[in-house]
């Protein structure tokens, strides 16, 4: 199957599981910038590959053009073999985990930087005529068992009961920690 996801959201948005939720399932995982601009390390037995690029990504705002053209120039794929996965979450939880990983300094520059980053993902979808789905960071952390039946449904993955078993079991809500009576965020790498 030549599938290409792109998972594009926001900062602090789920990026980082969405594209996990996939690479359980043995998907492969364009890393690094090089794997997205250099063709030559594309090749044809690496599908289905997902890419994730969060809005921006070191000051960086991506365009789908900056992964796929590679492949479409080497004619690896078409752009309906891609489907773009757009992670959401609480804004107020993706504000405070923004805040906190030091992508943003404010709240208003977070705020803005989710506005531009939402409008940009979808006008990209729109422009280049891509399947796409949201995925709900709220919904697949508060219930991961039902999210990843609805979710491998919605992208026609087979994933047996005991790798979903196995895969609910390494997601966690990072959102509780932001409702905690005296919590105080500090920069962070962990979680998701």
């Amino acid at each position: 199957m030549k599938k290409v996801y792109l998972v594009f959201g926001g900062e602090a948005c789920g990026n980082h599981l969405a594209t996990n939720m996939l690479v359980w399932t043995g998907i492969k995982k364009g890393t690094t910038i090089k794997d997205i601009v250099d063709p030559k390390k594309i090749k044809e037995d690496e599908f289905p590959v997902v890419f994730r690029r969060s809005f921006p990504h070191g000051g960086i705002w991506y365009k789908a053009e900056h992964i796929l053209d590679p492949m479409l120039n080497k004619e690896l794929i078409k752009k309906e073999d891609v489907f773009v996965i757009v992670p959401v979450r609480s804004w107020d939880c993706a504000i405070k985990s923004s805040l906190m990983r030091g992508h943003s300094k404010t709240k208003a520059e977070a705020v803005d930087k989710l506005k531009r980053a939402y409008k940009n993902i979808f006008s990209d979808i729109i422009n280049n005529g891509f399947d796409y789905m949201i995925f709900s960071y709220d919904e697949a952390t508060r219930r991961p068992t039902e999210y990843l039946e609805y979710f491998y449904d919605s992208l026609s993955l087979k994933v047996s009961a005991d790798k979903k078993k196995e895969i609910a079991a390494q997601i966690t809500n990072e959102n509780d920690k932001f409702y905690q009576v005296g919590y105080k965020p500090t920069r962070s790498t962990d979680g998701y």
